[in-house]
């Protein structure tokens, strides 16, 4: 028993002495790699620091007028990388809609005799043909190089020439109008993929042609200004209601339209859409050909126990944390966090493979093994059919595009010069127009030339482009980083279109956050600028379209003011005296208006709203709201309200 007693202490003591000896070797290891992490961090903020200083001193920081914007370079570097994170899904989503109209892939060429005479094009619909697989497995290599190349060179120009920090690539929602309504599915509908291209290319040029002889300018000097505040605002709704869709927290309902959503895959209920050509087919051995499935899903039960949103949510959360911390580049880093878990296959969070809630999960596993792609543009490059422009089906397209070009590359331009107005008092002159405004108009158009060249639908600003400027973007040098990104996605296209939706979902609401503040610059007591405000806020998202907003706005605008301007000027021409009576009361009644508006702020302790003009009540200075620029009262930016809301942002200017 002693012998056993004294093995046991002797085991016990060298276990002691193992663990004492494992713990200082791990404590001087940390400490080491501690040092060593503090000294490579202080070497790069030593070459940060010395890239900075070139910049500033150089041909770069003079060209991009970093001084007077407030930036540097490394500042424009991971904005510009944030704007092209925020916009790199439309690697992804542009090609998946485009294919399936089909391209050049010619049904009765890629489908078997039998199937071809048997459905027509509908022959193309989840057929398991060589051919017809082969065709559209090309077509949407073509489309991914296709929808790379055009944002590249179309954001390059709006960096370059305009001096703008934003990003374009082709709209979602016009691309789908070519894909499901114009074209159709596999050239069912009224035009051939070839006819909308040249349809497109047109268009363009009309697009240039108007941004030359001032009528886009036009647009923006003469939109009245609370429709011009409420597309930001509305921009900012449509962002928070896509991020809230891309985490699965909002999806359809058969009654309400949306609800509560985050289920897994197994409680998922699919929308199936069926149309006259492709309602169920039956062959003659009574076996029916159905179409594939919506992306629009609802909940049958097993709300909010989707893995991969609890992902983003927690993704989401890691990025509020770092803002409320005042953390530079928090929005990548939260990006990265979801996108680095999201590719770890085996869990129920991941994006890859077959354990993957969302559909296509082995499809994407795939395409992701690839890492590289060779850029190829055999099949869509200058694929143009001229031959219906004696159609009116092709003439209401185009008119269409460019409606909906117009309203919408228009209003998503005005909504980002506001919000870098905010961060820079003063980049929007008295008139609301911007520096580098026409080369940022004809960067647009050469966009939708350029793209229906290689073969992808119009080109516009993209909305996103607002996380780059929340996250210090001033300058053209952060779209020339994300036009460098995009160079580099030709060849890793695979490794950039794997990037999941609910990776960015967070930081899209995030930056519907900061939009959304500008509400408070509408002066909603004012009922002739309240309901043209809330109609261009409401529909934007309600209608998944900026052009939808402005034109609801700017229409009930018009409705409300157009019979006082022409009774105006009807009484200006018949009875002068009776004219002027009329606007004296009329002014005094807005005067009395804006008084009680401005009293009720004060009483309440709060300051002059930032889109109110200067009004004096009376009394001292000390006392009256009065200020020389009556969007940006000293002291009371919208920029940093902003920055405190979300603890500093993510590193600005």
């Amino acid at each position: 028993m002693q012998r056993l007693s004294q093995i046991r202490q002797g085991a016990a003591s060298a276990v002691t002495r193992t663990s004492t000896a494992v713990v200082g070797t791990t404590e001087r290891a940390v400490s080491a790699v501690g040092e060593r992490l503090e000294a490579l961090s202080f070497r790069m903020s030593k070459a940060a620091d010395a890239a900075n200083n070139w910049a500033d001193a150089g041909i770069v920081g003079r060209y991009f007028a970093f001084r007077e914007r407030g930036t540097r370079l490394m500042i424009e570097l991971r904005a510009g990388s944030v704007t092209f994170l925020m916009v790199a899904y439309i690697l992804a989503v542009n090609p998946n809609i485009l294919v399936t109209t089909g391209g050049t892939c010619r049904p009765d060429q890629m489908c078997s005799p039998q199937d071809f005479a048997l459905e027509g094009k509908a022959c193309m619909i989840n057929s398991q043909d060589p051919g017809a697989v082969s065709c559209l497995s090309d077509l949407k290599k073509n489309l991914i190089t296709a929808t790379a190349a055009s944002s590249l060179i179309s954001t390059f120009i709006i960096g370059y020439l305009a001096n703008l920090p934003l990003a374009l690539a082709p709209g979602l929602g016009i691309n789908a109008y070519v894909a499901y309504q114009v074209v159709g599915q596999f050239s069912q509908g009224e035009l051939t993929y070839e006819q909308a291209m040249a349809a497109i290319f047109v268009e363009g040029w009309i697009f240039v042609l108007l941004s030359v002889t001032g009528v886009r300018g036009g647009i923006i000097k003469y939109m009245p200004k609370t429709i011009a505040l409420a597309t930001s605002v509305g921009i900012g709704l449509m962002l928070a209601f896509t991020g809230l869709r891309n985490l699965d927290i909002v999806t359809f309902d058969r009654s309400t339209l949306v609800t509560l959503g985050g289920c897994g895959a197994g409680d998922r209920t699919y929308v199936y859409e069926f149309d006259d050509p492709l309602s169920p087919l039956v062959a003659a051995n009574e076996s029916a050909v159905l179409i594939a499935q919506a992306s629009v899903w609802g909940c049958s039960g097993g709300v909010m126990r989707s893995a991969s949103m609890w992902l983003g949510i927690a993704g989401g959360m890691l990025t509020s944390i770092l803002l409320y911390q005042g953390v530079k580049g928090a929005l990548i880093i939260g990006i990265a966090f979801v996108t680095v878990i999201s590719w770890i296959p085996g869990h129920a969070a991941t994006y890859l493979g077959t354990s993957s809630s969302i559909p296509g999960g082995e499809a994407r596993l795939d395409v992701f093994k690839q890492v590289v792609a060779v850029p190829t543009l055999s099949m869509t490059g200058l694929a143009w059919d001229w031959s219906a422009f004696d159609k009116s089906q092709l003439w209401i397209a185009l008119v269409t595009f460019l409606y909906i070009d117009l309203l919408d590359c228009t209003g998503t331009l005005l909504s980002m010069a506001h919000v870098l107005d905010s961060y820079l008092p003063g980049f929007l002159d008295d008139s609301g127009e911007f520096p580098g405004q026409m080369w940022a108009f004809l960067a647009d158009g050469a966009g939708i030339i350029v793209g229906s060249m290689m073969g992808t639908t119009p080109l516009t600003v993209f909305i996103e482009s607002a996380a780059g400027i929340e996250d210090g973007a001033r300058t053209g040098l952060a779209a020339i980083v994300v036009s460098a990104f995009f160079f580099v996605s030709l060849f890793f296209s695979p490794i950039f279109a794997s990037i999941p939706p609910y990776a960015t979902g967070a930081a899209l609401v995030l930056v519907g956050a900061i939009l959304i503040g500008h509400v408070n610059r509408i002066e909603w007591d004012n009922i002739g600028e309240a309901i043209p405000g809330l109609l261009t806020i409401v529909l934007m998202p309600m209608t998944y379209s900026v052009a939808y907003g402005v034109v609801a706005g700017l229409a009930s605008y018009i409705f409300i003011h157009a019979p006082f301007a022409i009774y105006d000027w009807i009484v200006s021409r018949l009875r002068p005296d009776r004219a002027k009576a009329n606007h004296a009361a009329r002014a005094a009644r807005e005067q009395r208006r804006r008084s009680r508006f401005y009293m009720r702020r004060k009483a309440l302790g709060e300051g002059p709203p930032d889109g109110g003009p200067p009004v004096d009540l009376g009394g001292s200075d000390a006392d009256s709201y009065i200020s020389s620029d009556s969007r940006h009262p000293p002291g009371r930016s919208t920029a940093s309200r902003s920055h405190k809301a979300l603890g500093g942002g993510g590193g600005g200017g």
